[in-house]
């Protein structure tokens, strides 16, 4: 019986040790049943497929693992995960959010397939969307260089001379004078016109204009055809803010013991019609002490010595002002209007003393002078402009009227007295001009491409200009330094007469990233008339000019 339990136990224990020899490691057994889920995205309504959708695997208790974005095919896959429960969560924008949870993974099935999840489109009532950017400092155009002074809040309490300082290309010195790239033959427009106010006196005029009301300055160092003769070494456009669409206004204020000034903007803008009026006054303060030696010489050997020193210190007040209108018919014609005025009194008022020494090194002559001098002046101008845009890009015809007025006038008089005080010398002098000028424009632009890239452009431009002035000086005699007499050969009265009567077209070609050809022609014709009433018979004289231009920049 013993015998027979053995051949029946052996052959049991060897089935048993097969059976386990033959089952896999654990490891193995893992691998294969790891799993994964897979699904694809449709819209519940079209029913196509949403790609680029943010999809989130979440843990049992709804913590995240980790998220892919879908395919283009709208697919989504999850792979190599183990065993236990998963859920995902769908996010996209324009379709509400969707979670799924409670995705169980089993040895016996580690594989799920989600097949279609449909996705509903969210729809949001936005109260009011707002896209806001800012320009670069500097921008490269292909014919010109644009300093966006708006976007430079440091040019606060300045006037438009701290502006052009900061503009490309631009050198302006201590007393306001402008030149670009070392010349002083220069245009300088505001808003694409020119101005009574800059063609005064330009550094006058840019202390005028606050700093606050510019928005951007273009330098064009090879100006178009349609630009003046006299901008032959190049163009500054000054460029001033526009109105937005509603109301709004702000007030400046700047204080110092050399600048002060006060001003303001306020514009209304509404679907048809805008209007905005800016203004501003100001003072400045200019202190100078001038001390100079001069000697003659006569064949290498003094001859005398003139010493002066003089004592400068003066206020200029001025004032700014600009109303501008604005009326669209419809979409494609506008009319503007604009009426501006500036002004001032720019004394120049000093004290000095003088000492003239001779070969011998003796003082021969020695004085005090006393000099009060002003100069009130005035400009209003007028800027009446017509506006026809068409439905292809850059495709414009524009005609402008503009009338100026401006009075120039100055006065001083001038003392001498000893060392002691005595009256030696007395002059008077008054100078009473004026200077109205017309100017008519109009110009056609025609582009030959979609993106405005080529250009066509042609025009005409009318210019009178009428200006008057007189001057007397009087003078004391020895005799009675009070009694002041006319000074015939240093009075007078001056007339002049301009009409300027100017055809140009230009043409321009441009790649859009590496080259621009600019070409143009001007013909200008200049007649000029003036006389001197009292002393030189009346003269004129006609100009003929025609000058090619031409450009090229490539990049």
């Amino acid at each position: 019986m013993n015998t027979q339990r053995l051949h029946f136990i052996v052959p049991f224990l060897l089935l048993t040790i097969l059976a386990k020899g033959q089952q896999r490691p654990p490891s193995q057994a893992n691998l294969i049943e790891k799993g994964q889920i897979t699904g694809t995205l449709l819209d519940s309504t079209t029913r196509q497929l949403v790609p680029f959708a943010t999809v989130a695997l979440l843990s049992e208790n709804g913590t995240i693992l980790t998220g892919q974005t879908t395919t283009e095919a709208g697919n989504f896959t999850f792979a190599g995960l183990a065993i236990g429960t998963y859920g995902i969560q769908i996010t996209y924008v324009g379709y509400q959010p969707r979670t799924l949870m409670g995705l169980v993974l089993t040895a016996s099935q580690p594989s799920r397939a989600l097949g279609s999840l449909l996705l509903r489109s969210e729809s949001r009532q936005l109260n009011e969307v707002r896209v806001s950017t800012q320009k670069a400092l500097i921008e490269e155009k292909s014919d010109r260089l644009v300093y966006n002074a708006g976007s430079d809040i440091t040019n606060k309490g300045g006037t438009a001379v701290d502006v052009l300082r900061k503009a490309p290309m631009l050198t302006v010195d201590v007393s306001g004078n402008v030149q670009i790239r070392g010349s002083a033959s220069i245009k300088v427009l505001l808003n694409g016109r020119p101005s009574g106010l800059l063609a005064r006196n330009l550094s006058e005029a840019l202390k005028m204009i606050p700093a606050n009301t510019i928005q951007s300055v273009e330098v064009m160092t090879s100006p178009a055809a349609r630009y003046d003769a006299e901008g032959a070494g190049g163009v500054i456009n000054i460029i001033t803010k526009k109105q937005l669409t509603g109301s709004n206004g702000s007030m400046d204020v700047t204080a110092g013991n050399y600048v002060q000034s006060l001003g303001g903007s306020y514009g209304v803008k509404r679907e048809k019609f805008g209007l905005t009026f800016s203004g501003n006054t100001n003072a400045e303060r200019e202190k100078s002490i001038i001390e100079t030696t001069r000697t003659s010489l006569v064949n290498g050997q003094p001859a005398g010595e003139l010493f002066q020193r003089t004592n400068a210190n003066n206020i200029h007040p001025g004032w700014f002002g600009d109303l501008s209108m604005e009326y669209a018919f419809d979409t494609l014609n506008r009319v503007n209007l604009s009426i501006s005025s500036w002004g001032g009194a720019w004394p120049t008022s000093n004290t000095g003393y003088y000492r003239f020494r001779n070969a011998e090194n003796q003082v021969t002559q020695d004085y005090n002078q006393v000099v009060n001098q002003q100069n009130p002046f005035g400009n209003i101008e007028w800027n009446l402009g017509y506006t026809r845009t068409f439905h292809k890009p850059k495709q414009e015809l524009s005609v402008l009227g503009q009338y100026s007025y401006t009075f120039d006038n100055s006065h001083y008089a001038s003392d001498q007295f000893s060392l002691t005080n005595q009256p030696l010398y007395r002059e008077t002098s008054t100078n009473r001009s004026h200077n109205p000028q017309w100017t008519g424009q109009v110009d056609y632009v025609h582009p030959f491409s979609r993106n405005g890239q080529q250009l066509f452009e042609v025009g005409a431009k009318l210019v009178r200009r009428d200006v008057r002035s007189l001057y007397e000086v009087h003078t004391s005699q020895p005799e009675d330094i009070t009694f002041l007499s006319l000074s015939v050969d240093r009075s007078n009265t001056f007339t002049y007469d301009q009409q300027v009567a100017a055809g140009y077209a230009s043409l321009k070609l441009a790649n859009r990233t590496f080259w621009t050809l600019q070409l143009g022609a001007r013909l200008e014709n200049t007649t000029m008339s003036g006389q001197f009433v009292h002393t030189i018979s009346p003269f004129g004289f006609s100009l003929l000019t025609s000058s090619p231009a031409s450009s090229w920049r490539s990049s």
